[in-house]
């Protein structure tokens, strides 16, 4: 048998207090008030409505948390690997960090937050041929043909730096044994 607490009322105190019966019969009754200590005659149960069980963070909404958070210190890591590979501080690249992410979402909701409409976005939507996304052109052309202005030539040296050091680490890979090379 389970133990079950009941609430009962204490006529001399007019206090509520609860009493753990030990069968489920109830036939342990409280002979004594647990709050005043006055003798209490056939106590009749109350019932005493309950907020419901909050105890924090749900496993469900947790593990939900943990994946966004995961993604923001997985973000934060590729940002030191783009500084590592292409030169520069981890702050050169802080703009490609996921840092806004919205937690605490229902299902079917999006946990990136929308863009904001501003003079630059406003802009860009009305020239896409000059801004933005560039359907025709690659974006390694894209930025080897960035020639001047803030930057210049960075996105090409960034891909020249990140290829050769993919070849070395594929060199590495291989010569220690780690992986075949498939012809």
């Amino acid at each position: 048998m389970m133990a079950k607490p009941q609430n009962y009322y204490c006529s001399a105190c007019r206090g509520t207090f609860r009493w753990l019966h030990l069968l489920a019969d109830k036939s342990d009754l409280p002979d004594f008030c647990e709050l005043c200590g006055a003798q209490v005659e056939k106590p009749e149960p109350i019932f005493v409505p309950q907020a419901p069980a909050v105890h924090g963070m749900s496993a469900k909404a947790k593990a939900a948390d943990d994946v966004y958070y995961g993604m923001e210190d997985a973000s934060a890591l590729r940002t030191q690997m783009m500084a590592d590979a292409a030169g520069g501080t981890a702050s050169d690249y802080d703009h490609t960090r996921i840092t806004n992410l919205r937690t605490g979402l229902r299902e079917g909701e999006t946990a990136a937050v929308p863009p904001t409409s501003n003079p630059v976005s406003a802009a860009m939507q009305q020239t896409p041929q000059a801004t933005g996304h560039q359907h025709n052109v690659t974006a390694q052309a894209f930025a080897a043909a960035t020639t001047h202005g803030i930057g210049a030539y960075a996105g090409e040296r960034a891909r020249q730096a990140i290829t050769s050091q993919h070849q070395q680490q594929v060199q590495a890979v291989v010569g220690g044994g780690r992986l075949a090379t498939h012809r």
